[in-house]
Formats: C-alpha cells, sequence, structure tokens
C-alpha cells in the first residue's frame, strides 16, 4: 500500500513539471475551454442600437461595417476611451470582452430641444408632495412629511414617560 502512495505521488509530480514547463506553448486554458466567447460591445453614445457580439476567442473583427446613425450628428469612428476618444479603433482581435465608444461630430443643422414635461397633476402632488422640509430647505414627499409628523409624537411620547 506505501509502495502505490509512493509511485502515485511520483506520477502526479512528474505530470504538475510537465505541466508546468509546458503550458506556455499550449494554445488550451481553463478559461478558453469554459468560456469560449468573447463579447464585443458598442457604446453608441445616443446613436442607432447595435447589437452586442458574441465571438470566439482570438477572431479578428473589422469595425468598417458597424456604422451607427444619430440626427444631426456625423459618425467619426470607434474609440476605446470613453472620455478622451483619442484612440481610435479600426479593427479588434477578440482576446478578452471589449467595448468600443463612438465619437459624434456635430453637423451643424439646428437640434430640436425636446419639450419641457408637464407640471404635476394634483394626484401626483397629493402622493408624492410638494413639501420643503423647514430644517434644512430640501424639497420631501408626503409620505416622508406623514412619517416625520408620527416620529416626533412618537418622541415626545418617549421623553414624556422616560425622560423625567
Amino acid at each position: 500500500m506505501k509502495r502505490f502512495f509512493i509511485a502515485l505521488l511520483a506520477v502526479r509530480m512528474l505530470t504538475s513539471m510537465f505541466i508546468t514547463t509546458y503550458a506556455a506553448d499550449l494554445p488550451v486554458s481553463y478559461w478558453n475551454i469554459a468560456y469560449p466567447y468573447r463579447y464585443l460591445t458598442f457604446a453608441t453614445d445616443g446613436g442607432s442600437f447595435i447589437k452586442t457580439l458574441e465571438l470566439p476567442n482570438g477572431e479578428y473583427v473589422s469595425l468598417d461595417e458597424f456604422i451607427p446613425t444619430k440626427d444631426g450628428y456625423i459618425f467619426d469612428g470607434w474609440y476605446n476611451d470613453p472620455r478622451t476618444k483619442v484612440d481610435r479603433v479600426y479593427a479588434v482581435t477578440m482576446n478578452e470582452n471589449i467595448t468600443v465608444y463612438a465619437k459624434w461630430i456635430d453637423d451643424g443643422t439646428p437640434k430640436t430641444i425636446p419639450e419641457k414635461p408637464i407640471g404635476a397633476t394634483n394626484e401626483e402632488i397629493l402622493a408624492f408632495g410638494n413639501h420643503i422640509d423647514e430644517k434644512t430647505g430640501v424639497p420631501v414627499t408626503a409620505l416622508w412629511v406623514q412619517q416625520n409628523n408620527k416620529l416626533k409624537e412618537l418622541m415626545a411620547e418617549y421623553n414624556e414617560n422616560f425622560n423625567k
């Protein structure tokens, strides 16, 4: 029995050494087997929707065929950084999940200003309230006012009974 465990330990050590030595040369890893797909997400910044692509690991994708539209703007390409939009991306290799961000240039046409929503109805005012907190000056709801008044009543009762 002892010889069996020693042989098993030796096989385990040799297997471990083989995997450690040659694993870098193997193209297959746990993550590639368990999760063989990568996702390419298009953040269009108000432009037309482009569905997220599910692609095999390592696939090369040209972004030239993915062009969104946006009224009053000209599409200027896909970029890596959503804020600076400096590094333009023309193609990607799907080694990880990637998000690309659209950049837009104003085409000079007058933009329509969205209409302001109509004021609250009487039911909405009753439901949500149009109250200002006395201490902070912050707008609060009718429910908040109700709960605050109930809390004041309970605190007054507590102080009357227990703070003598």
